[in-house]
This record gives C-alpha cells, sequence and structure tokens, in this order.
C-alpha cells in the first residue's frame, strides 16, 4: 500500500476510533455516528464500498441465523 494511503486509512480509523467511543458513551448519536462516518470518508479519501469503512450495516454483532456462542443441545 502506497504510503500516503495508508497514513490517510490510519488517520480515518483513528477518527472513527474516536468517534465510536463518543457514541458509546453516549455524547453522539447514531445518526450524528453516521455523519461523522461519512465526513471521514471524505476527508481521508476512503471509497464508499472500501473494507475498512466503519459501517455498522456491514459490521454487526448479527451476522446470520446461528449464534457462535450458543451452546448445542
Amino acid at each position: 500500500m502506497i504510503d500516503k494511503q495508508y497514513s490517510s486509512l490510519v488517520s480515518y480509523k483513528s477518527a472513527m476510533s474516536q468517534a465510536k467511543l463518543m457514541y458509546s458513551k453516549g455524547i453522539i448519536t447514531a445518526e450524528e455516528y453516521e455523519i461523522i462516518e461519512t465526513k471521514m470518508c471524505e476527508k481521508f479519501g476512503i471509497n464508499s464500498c472500501s473494507i475498512f469503512r466503519d459501517n455498522e450495516w456491514i459490521n454487526t454483532l448479527f451476522r446470520g441465523n446461528m449464534s457462535d456462542t450458543k451452546e448445542a443441545k
């Protein structure tokens, strides 16, 4: 990865880490978090379909109809 792209990606991830912390503490709402995420992608040149984006609709705890923690009966 080119140094400039790597630097942009690290900066984006750092900014989103701070935004996620603010959201978890109730400082910002989910809507504000989404706005921040979109603006940070624009600022750091992250593509809308990048695997590095913090899209909650992609990175959810629920990923199917079977839990990985459910015990077998």
